[in-house]
């Protein structure tokens, strides 16, 4: 804690501070699209909406069902939120009958048949992309591909980096010491993230048809809904993204140098069990190479160093090329009583949380502390409102409630020192808020979806159906801008157009578009 009040110190000066105003946020938030019966739609993605490929803000997922609504990034996250809020307006002019499914844990689904994999056209880029998700499918199953969820990007500004760099190192930041600031950050999420899946997951429940052939430890809590009536995120646990293939990949954040290398090494790994399920079939690609990992997003962390850049270019040798430039949370759930999934104490506890990370000391994580972050994010995601519950923290036994409280207060002075920057009371209401969550954990989001479920006698699903009814309603009463409609319509048909000059532009070799991508081409 030494480490992090010095540095705090250093921004107590009113134009160092300012900086933190500085933040730059971005969203990425996922929704099923369902049908008036609650169970997946079997349409294809809106053509109103645009060609996922080529529009920027509207695209899908998985599946053609999943739809993902992207935010540019923006400094001032009430903007944020607004665009998010606007984008959800114009997909509902544009879905006729069909919901938003409001849940990170999928709706009513028919079986894996019944779960179509998005498609991209025919241009080599639509095509690799299709080819990828056919290889998860293959892989995972298409059930757990259903999953949702919100990602959080957050860049910290480089003026915040020169005085961290100042204190310790006498010169300003260069590329490598905010890339390994970024790293330090990212350790210090995995450390701490049990608290914030506790707070605001809201996934403690799932329907029935998700578990189609799949062993669980759940409990039945109706006739249609399985979960744990402690859990907080679900799909957060083994029964969500987790699996065995990538069970065994050690990817290191002691540093950027060591994680592209780590990464690299199983993207070159060849897994037999995708070996047997082959690469090629008449001609016809089943996935894109036999290796543990197709690409790098296969990989799934809770949090990833980004760096923006062509999206021809592999993302870990944008990193290894420029650096890191942007952090993507990935833990958090779907806000079910947020209309757009997210809400403004959320979004200013997490930018309290990122800092904390980044200013807290963080050596690198031993094998004894990874055991612990793993198993901690474990009691947090399956038991975390147990009462009496414990974690471990170097060896010992500590009151989970005890070690949140004692975080949320080393938190505090960050919440002043951003609402002196934005000259704003939103991040100390925010954590008083979660602080009083923390005493409360019936407040949590998973705890009320569970009461909501009892109180009305509904399953899962219906609980789900009705709040994406009643966000569907506050969404047609509330009309958007007429001249942000006719932009996001033009953009719309804008997408439409690049995708076909795409595709009409580009030779035909895929396989040596491919090989070229992945940097297998011996050209």
């Amino acid at each position: 804690m030494d480490l992090l009040y010095q540095r705090l110190a250093a921004f107590q000066d009113r134009e160092t501070a300012s900086c933190l105003a500085q933040l730059q946020h971005g969203i990425e938030k996922e929704s099923l699209r369902i049908d008036a019966q609650g169970v997946l739609s079997q349409l294809p993605h809106p053509a109103a909406l645009g060609a996922p490929l080529t529009q920027a803000s509207i695209t899908t997922d998985f599946s053609e069902s999943l739809l993902e609504l992207i935010t540019p990034p923006s400094t001032d996250i009430r903007q944020t939120l607004r665009v998010l809020t606007e984008l959800h307006h114009f997909v509902y002019q544009n879905i006729g009958d069909e919901k938003l499914w409001v849940n990170s844990m999928p709706c009513v689904l028919l079986g894996e048949h019944n779960i179509p994999i998005a498609r991209y056209g025919q241009s080599n880029t639509g095509r690799m992309k299709y080819i990828y998700r056919r290889g998860l499918a293959m892989r995972y199953g298409r059930l757990m591909q259903t999953i949702a969820g919100i990602h959080y990007n957050i860049s910290l500004p480089k003026a915040f980096w020169h005085v961290l760099s100042q204190i310790e190192h006498g010169h300003e930041a260069d590329q490598n010491t905010i890339s390994a600031g970024y790293f330090a950050t990212i350790r210090n999420i995995h450390r701490h993230s049990w608290l914030l899946l506790l707070l605001m997951g809201a996934s403690p429940a799932v329907c029935m048809t998700f578990l189609e052939g799949r062993k669980h430890d759940l409990d039945a809590l109706d006739e249609h809904s399985f979960g744990l009536p402690y859990a907080t995120s679900l799909r957060m646990s083994d029964l969500g993204y987790q699996n065995n293939a990538q069970s065994g990949i050690d990817v290191s954040y002691d540093g950027l140098e060591r994680y592209v290398e780590t990464l690299n090494q199983a993207m070159m790994q060849v897994y037999p069990a995708y070996t047997d399920m082959g690469v090629l079939a008449q001609g016809e690609y089943l996935q894109l190479n036999d290796h543990t990992l197709q690409v790098e997003n296969e990989f799934y962390s809770m949090v990833r160093p980004k760096r923006a850049g062509d999206s021809s270019v592999r993302p870990t040798r944008l990193l290894k090329e420029f650096g890191v430039e942007y952090l993507e949370l990935r833990f958090l759930d779907l806000n079910p009583f947020a209309a757009i999934g997210i809400d403004i104490d959320q979004t200013r506890m997490l930018d309290i949380f990122v800092v904390f990370c980044a200013l807290q000391y963080s050596p690198p994580i031993c094998t004894r502390e990874q055991q612990e972050i793993v198993e901690n994010r474990q009691r947090t995601v399956l038991r975390g409102r147990q009462p009496g519950l414990t974690l471990l923290i170097q060896g010992a036994k500590k009151p989970l409630v005890e070690q949140g409280h004692s975080l949320l207060q080393a938190m505090a002075p960050i919440a002043e020192l951003l609402d002196h920057a934005c000259q704003t009371s939103d991040f100390s209401v925010a954590i008083k808020q979660y602080r009083h969550t923390l005493d409360d954990l019936s407040l949590t989001p998973s705890a009320r979806i569970l009461k909501e479920m009892q109180s009305n006698g509904e399953a899962f699903a219906h609980f789900a159906r009705r709040k994406a009814a009643e966000h569907e309603r506050w969404f047609k009463m509330h009309m958007i801008d007429p001249v942000v409609a006719a932009t996001l319509q033009q953009q719309a048909q804008t997408s439409q157009q690049e995708l076909l000059q795409l595709e009409q532009e580009q030779s035909n070799d895929f396989a040596g578009f491919l090989a070229c991508y992945l940097g297998t081409s011996t050209a």
